[in-house]
């Protein structure tokens, strides 16, 4: 679109014309869908950036000032905040209960499952349990013969939940031998498990 239709449309836009937001908004989709595959949106897809995108397009329309520069410049900065303001949004945990969360209640087809979520029904299984209980004696056997003390300490430590820090005071080590000692132990369960 030559840079005069441009000024045009836009002032058209700015004081309201549909028909001239529409025009733009359809001109400058491929700019947008472009911009967003350099982007990655968790829980989301780019039709979810794309759709981003248009809102900063839309922005940057009624913000535009012919006056500082061009428009397309203009239009790819505003898309683009927008769409990095939609990933800082997604990567933040603050809503992640209300937005994961299922309703127990609910009497859709689709949530017949869940009470299968609450109820482990593999735990009233005694073949499970016996296969669950062999599991576990065969873990602590291979922790007894093949760790260190050392290691057997800081496994006990830390799977009391304490930080590696905490681990290292107890045990009186760095923070990064505990971070090694932990690693061995990983790889010699894996190896022997």
């Amino acid at each position: 679109m030559k840079r005069l239709d441009n000024e045009i449309l836009i002032e058209q836009a700015q004081k309201g014309d549909t028909a001239a937001i529409e025009r733009l908004m359809s001109a400058y989709k491929n700019r947008v869908k472009r911009l967003a595959r350099a982007y990655f949106l968790v829980g989301g897809d780019n039709d979810d950036l794309i759709q981003e995108g248009m809102i900063g397009l839309f922005k940057a329309i009624k913000d535009y000032d012919a006056q500082k520069g061009s428009f397309a410049a203009f239009a790819d900065l505003c898309v683009t905040r927008n769409m990095q303001t939609a990933i800082k949004k997604a990567q933040r945990l603050k809503h992640r209960p209300l937005n994961e969360s299922l309703s127990l209640d609910s009497d859709s087809d689709e949530n017949d499952g869940l009470i299968n979520y609450i109820i482990d029904q593999t735990a009233q299984d005694p073949l499970y349990i016996l296969l669950k209980a062999e599991q576990a004696q065969s873990l602590k056997e291979l922790i007894e013969t093949k760790l260190t003390d050392l290691e057997k300490k800081a496994l006990k430590l830390y799977l009391e939940g304490l930080s590696y820090n905490e681990i290292a005071q107890k045990i009186q080590k760095s923070a990064k031998s505990v971070d090694n000692t932990l690693q061995r132990i990983k790889s010699k369960l894996k190896v022997l498990g």
